[in-house]
């Protein structure tokens, strides 16, 4: 029997010595995904691995890496069995992103998508209803923005 509000501790990601901030995380099914981000705020390296948790052993195992540029503060979400991930910015706010991927679950590969539709952003987030995934918010090439975007 599970208590409400309570938390219990898993097994942390096994990437020696790095803490991670400003990745990109998403479910599908019983498994967690987690990739990109930087070692620290603003962070003096950015990452482009690629993980997954498995809930029912409460394990880790590395996935195929990111394909696209390593990246801190992208934004990604879920509808069905793939995983989508995208926008986001490099290590010396230098380089921001509005490229856009899709990762299979089945085959664990990325395909390159139509890129994000509201230009280049960092520090969005990422949702999904149903078959549609969301993007919001974040800072783009104007500053801070309050837009939703939808990806069919």
């Amino acid at each position: 029997m599970f208590s409400q509000g309570t938390w219990t501790q898993k097994t942390a990601l096994p990437v020696s010595g790095i803490v991670r901030g400003g990745a990109v995380a998403f479910s599908i099914n019983t498994k967690g995904y987690v990739a990109t981000g930087t070692d620290k705020y603003p962070g003096d390296n950015v990452y482009n691995d690629f993980w997954e948790w498995d809930q029912g052993n409460n394990t880790w195992s590395q996935k195929a890496n990111f394909p696209g540029n390593a990246r801190g503060y992208a934004a990604g979400f879920s509808i069905g069995t793939k995983g989508y991930l995208g926008t986001g910015k490099d290590v010396q706010f230098t380089s921001y992103y509005q490229d856009f991927w899709e990762w299979n679950q089945i085959s664990n590969v990325w395909t390159q998508k139509a890129n994000f539709g509201g230009g280049i952003r960092w520090g969005a987030v990422g949702f999904s209803i149903g078959t549609k995934g969301y993007i919001s918010m974040g800072i783009g090439s104007f500053g801070k923005t309050k837009d939703l975007w939808e990806y069919n």
